[in-house]
């Protein structure tokens, strides 16, 4: 048979739900020293169930709690070495108007439009996609010719040549 419980799905909108009910049952004194106790998470898993209509283990529940318990405790270093950051960074601009994209055309682009505007062909960028490449009616470069594989006993050979052609201190 199934699980009977639903596959955690901890969306921005459950985990503000979540939080809400957490407060809750600590206001009604089901939380001690930063734990939840076993009436309080039987009443966060029922009112969780009627807001949500995703049923979850006891575990689920605990895993979201520790979660959220190790982001606020992360919480004061995080203010703290933002600070740092900030100065790090103070003059750079982080607009994503410096970012690359491997295999990109680098320049502002004025010089490429104007060549292409005298070739009088207009250029797009090639497919990302691997299935298939683009066939071309011109020609196109050529790889390099592989050289041909030498026997162990020729490279031997003109490795020696090589080292008896050289001088050694």
């Amino acid at each position: 048979m199934g699980n009977p419980f639903d596959k955690a799905n901890w969306s921005a909108e459950n985990t503000s739900i979540f939080c809400e009910i957490c407060l809750e049952e600590k206001r009604a004194g089901n939380h001690s020293n930063g734990f939840i106790t076993n009436r309080g998470y039987v009443n966060i898993s029922e009112k969780y169930y009627n807001s949500t209509h995703l049923k979850h283990s006891r575990k689920q529940l605990r895993n979201r709690w520790d979660q959220l318990k190790r982001l606020y405790q992360f919480w004061p270093y995080l203010h703290t070495i933002l600070h740092t950051w900030e100065e790090i960074f103070e003059q750079v601009a982080v607009d994503g108007s410096s970012a690359c994209i491997p295999g990109e055309i680098i320049g502002d682009g004025i010089d490429e439009v104007e060549d292409q505007e005298e070739d009088g062909k207009e250029y797009s960028p090639m497919s990302v996609s691997a299935r298939k490449r683009a066939s071309s009616t011109t020609t196109t470069a050529t790889s390099p010719t592989k050289k041909n594989k030498e026997s162990y006993g020729e490279g031997a050979e003109r490795n020696t040549r090589e080292l008896q052609g050289r001088k050694f201190r």
